[in-house]
């Protein structure tokens, strides 16, 4: 057979570097199927690295000059002997200097292997798009294609100052600084590379919850990256901020310009015993317009918008690699780099593994993207998730109540349950409990009892720790209560009246 003579300089140099540094293999090693894979468009070249990084992992060396014998050892088809023989004669004798820096020879094959993939999802998606039904499987290999990296050396020198310092001062940065006894408990874990989330049943305020920490953390000048990931739509969730960023309610599909909403009328607390008793009122009060808004944004409190991104997507679609991609795309183009990300919610986030795959795995798979999103960004992620079926019967909910998977439990820094009563529920009244967190101690019989007011589009007015569920007073349980008393009889009389009366 006739043998080409490899004349690219650049793979010269990345076969070099693999025939003369231990320590380059060394670094290559951990991607040795990845960067393998890369390079099986070029049989040649691919074998000559696998044959180096093999004798490396037996004998802790790089093969140097001996890399013919190896070859002779190794090889049993004559037409790939000869053709190995020839690429490493080409190598040995070749008159390319590599550089002393290995940090270009890395640079140097990643950019080669990640050529070589680049080549050949071009071809795949050639192959596709000459069929238009085939255009949904090509844009799905564009979105699993996943670029080679080597990871940075992480060795740590725990006898450097400047390095303790620069750590213990990150883990005392607080990312979202919020004030009352739902700091408390929230706020010691909201500081850089953390995770917490929010376990609560169906309609349990997990989005108002999550919208409220995002715009405590963007009032105190946070910059904050707020992820819809399907559960509302774009005109709901952009509706739904504005209306706690103006302080009105906003009721959909009603022509209103007044409603008469529920509000915490009188507060009564037990600083002793730790019990709660909140009276319901009634009032009529203005419904968000869109004339609010417009108000909104020609007054200095629009300033906090420079310090919010919205991104709203279509349920089950939303990955965490799409969510890395448009934050590098936010980071790029506007130099907007959040220090916390809210993403709701994380249950109906969609992964990138295969079809087929066990629901549980994709959903630890999910949890653990989160994880290494809040490390990859150094900042404070925030979301929320379902409790299962028996949380519905629960006052307070225990770790047994996670839905789908525990292992999500393992990868968060902190899960706060949010806990109703069926009165609580009508009676604006949420209780936050820690499941688990990280760091410190928690104690779980604690609960944060939060008094929303519909009244001003705000979940959290007051905060109050509490031992159990708040008791509720409605209007109408003190007309149950009048009504029981004796009430003096009318005398009869002969006049009647009619009255018109307008439904």
């Amino acid at each position: 057979m006739r043998i080409n003579k490899v004349s690219n300089d650049e793979i010269i140099a990345i076969l070099k570097y693999c025939l003369y540094s231990s320590t380059f293999l060394s670094r290559i090693e951990p991607l040795k199927s990845k960067i393998l894979h890369s390079l099986s468009s070029n049989s040649l070249v691919k074998d000559f690295v696998k044959l180096c990084i093999e004798y490396k992992e037996n004998y802790n060396q790089a093969p140097g000059n001996a890399i013919t014998t190896i070859i002779k050892e190794n090889i049993s088809s004559d037409e790939a002997l000869q053709g190995l023989l020839a690429l490493a004669d080409n190598v040995i004798y070749s008159d390319i200097e590599t550089p002393e820096n290995l940090d270009y020879g890395i640079d140097l094959l990643i950019k080669y292997s990640n050529r070589e993939q680049l080549r050949r999802l071009i071809e795949t998606i050639e192959n596709h798009i000459s069929n238009i039904d085939s255009v949904p499987e090509a844009l799905e290999k564009v979105e699993n294609f996943k670029p080679i990296r080597i990871e940075e050396p992480s060795d740590i020198n725990l006898a450097d100052e400047k390095l303790v310092e620069e750590y213990f001062s990150s883990n005392k940065k607080c990312l979202i600084p919020l004030s009352g006894k739902i700091g408390e408990i929230i706020r010691p874990h909201t500081y850089p590379a953390s995770l917490i989330a929010f376990q609560g049943p169906e309609k349990s305020g997990k989005s108002w919850i999550l919208q409220y920490l995002a715009i405590q953390a963007a009032r105190r000048h946070r910059k904050v990256a707020i992820f819809e990931a399907g559960d509302l739509s774009a005109a709901q969730r952009v509706c739904r901020i504005y209306s706690q960023l103006v302080g009105k309610p906003w009721l959909p599909n009603r022509k209103l310009e007044v409603s008469k909403l529920p509000y915490p009328q009188d507060i009564s607390y037990d600083e002793e015993l730790h019990e709660m008793k909140l009276k319901i009122g009634y009032k009529l009060v203005p419904v968000l317009q869109e004339e609010d808004v417009k108000d909104f944004l020609e007054s200095k409190r629009a300033s906090i918008l420079k310090n919010i991104r919205l991104s709203v997507h279509v349920s089950s679609t939303l990955t965490v690699k799409q969510i890395q991609t448009i934050l590098e795309h936010w980071k790029k183009d506007e130099n907007f780099i959040p220090q916390v990300i809210i993403i709701d919610y994380a249950d109906i986030l969609d992964t990138t593994t295969g079809k087929n795959e066990d629901k549980r795995h994709k959903i630890n798979q999910i949890w653990l993207d989160l994880r290494r999103l809040s490390q990859e960004w150094e900042a404070c992620v925030v979301t929320a998730t379902q409790a299962d079926s028996k949380s519905y019967k629960k006052g307070t909910q225990t770790l047994e109540n996670f839905s789908e998977d525990k292992r999500k439990y393992s990868h968060v820094t902190a899960m706060f349950a949010l806990n109703k009563s069926n009165a609580e529920r009508r009676g604006l009244v949420t209780r936050i409990s820690p499941l688990l967190v990280r760091e410190g101690f928690i104690e779980t019989s604690w609960e944060v009892a939060c008094i929303g007011d519909p009244t001003e589009a705000n979940p959290v007015k007051e905060s109050k720790y509490v031992k159990g569920p708040v008791q509720i007073i409605f209007p109408e349980d003190n007309n149950d209560e009048s009504s029981k008393k004796p009430r003096p009889r009318k005398r009869p009389t002969s006049k009647k009246k009619d009255y018109n009366v307008e439904s």
